[in-house]
């Protein structure tokens, strides 16, 4: 019977019975592709082989070389698949500064799990100034600000923090707020504005950040 390659079309002459009665897996010599070989529905008698015939062997030893190469095939699979993950593990705690600088919200996941973050943002809080209100009968801290893009490049602004301090540094309390605005052009300056309602009357120093990096304060 003649059979042919699906990959690269070769044709070979082959007898029947090497196939056995349910087939068997093939390998062509020409281009090494492997294949399921069926032996014809009604067995006629051959044509001769040709002498040496490059598929006489593969047919023997088809069966055994699938055998072991699909194991193989998986194993490596699966270690690229751990190198993947792997690298991509090392590439989240390694980068954590520029993702968090892209994405601030990430900046309290990498504080969950104990990792330091560097905020690069190059942006410049300065012009810190605070005053105390009565409004309605309420004491208000006031503190005002300057937002600076030190860079040639657009910046996302994340959420400022403001903590109260007492004499000893200890933190009294905070707030968040919002900036003034989502982003800042190269060179770009921003006037912020917080307040805190009903501030302790220890604290005499306050600090002032962004979410997850460096402080500045009076």
């Amino acid at each position: 019977m003649i059979i042919t390659c699906p990959s690269c079309q070769t044709r070979f002459r082959i007898d029947p019975r090497a196939l056995g009665p349910r087939g068997k897996m093939v390998r062509c010599s020409q281009c090494g592709h492997r294949w399921f070989a069926e032996p014809p529905a009604e067995e006629l008698e051959p044509p001769p082989l040709p002498e040496n015939s490059p598929l006489e062997a593969a047919v023997e030893e088809g069966a055994a070389a699938m055998a072991t190469a699909r194991p193989g095939t998986v194993t490596l699979l699966g270690w690229l698949l751990v190198v993947l993950v792997i690298l991509l593990v090392a590439a989240m705690v390694l980068g954590r500064n520029e993702i968090v600088a892209a994405w601030p919200p990430a900046a309290t996941l990498y504080r969950t799990l104990g990792l330091p973050v560097t905020m690069a943002l190059g942006l410049e809080l300065r012009d810190l100034e605070s005053e105390r209100l009565e409004e309605n009968g309420v004491s208000v801290l006031r503190i005002t600000g300057e937002i600076a893009n030190r860079t040639g490049q657009e910046r996302i602004i994340p959420p400022l923090r403001v903590a109260l301090l007492d004499a000893e540094g200890r933190e009294l309390d905070f707030g968040l707020f919002d900036p003034p605005r989502r982003r800042l052009g190269p060179g770009g300056l921003a006037r912020f504005e917080a307040r805190l309602v009903d501030p302790p009357a220890e604290a005499v120093r306050f600090l002032v950040t962004f979410a997850g990096s460096t402080a500045y304060g009076s």
